[in-house]
C-alpha cells in the first residue's frame, strides 16, 4: 500500500509539473499573440507613415521646381550679396560712429576745460573783490571811529 500510496504521490507531481508546463506554454503562446498584435499595429502605422511621407516628398518636390522656376537661386544668391554689403556698410559706420564719438569726446572735454579755467578766474576774481570790499569797510570803520 506504501508503494502504492508514493506511486500516486509521485503521480501527483508529474500531473503538477505538467500542469506548470502547460501553463508556462499557454502563457507564451498568449506573449506571442500578444507580439504579433503589436507588430501587426506597427506595421499598419508604417505603411500609413510611408504613404504620407511619399505624398510629402511629391510635395516638396513641386514647391521645390516652383522656387526654381521663379529664380529662387538667383534671389538667394542676390540676398547674399545684399547681406553682404550690408555687413560692409554696418562696419563702416561704426568706424564713422566711433570717430564721431571720439571727437564729441574730445569737444566736451576741451570745452569743460575751458569753462573750468573760467570758472577759476571768475572765482579768484570774486574774491578779490569781496576781500577788497571788507578793506573797504574796514577803512571806512577806522574813518567813523576817528
Amino acid at each position: 500500500m506504501a508503494n502504492e500510496s508514493g506511486k500516486f504521490l509521485q503521480a501527483e507531481e508529474s500531473v503538477e509539473k505538467l500542469l506548470g508546463a502547460l501553463k508556462k506554454l499557454y502563457d507564451e503562446a498568449e506573449s506571442y499573440n500578444t507580439s504579433k498584435e503589436s507588430l501587426d499595429q506597427v506595421r499598419e502605422k508604417l505603411v500609413d507613415f510611408i504613404a504620407s511621407s511619399d505624398d510629402m516628398v511629391k510635395d516638396t518636390s513641386e514647391i521645390i521646381k516652383i522656387i526654381k522656376s521663379i529664380g529662387g537661386p538667383e534671389i538667394l544668391s542676390r540676398l547674399d550679396l545684399v547681406m553682404d554689403g550690408l555687413n560692409e556698410a554696418s562696419v563702416k559706420n561704426d568706424k564713422v560712429i566711433g570717430q564721431v564719438k571720439t571727437e564729441v569726446i574730445n569737444e566736451i572735454e576741451s570745452k569743460s576745460q575751458a569753462v573750468l579755467k573760467t570758472l577759476k578766474e571768475l572765482k579768484i576774481f570774486c574774491i578779490a573783490n569781496v576781500a577788497l570790499l571788507i578793506i573797504g569797510f574796514a577803512v571806512i570803520a577806522i574813518l567813523l571811529r576817528k
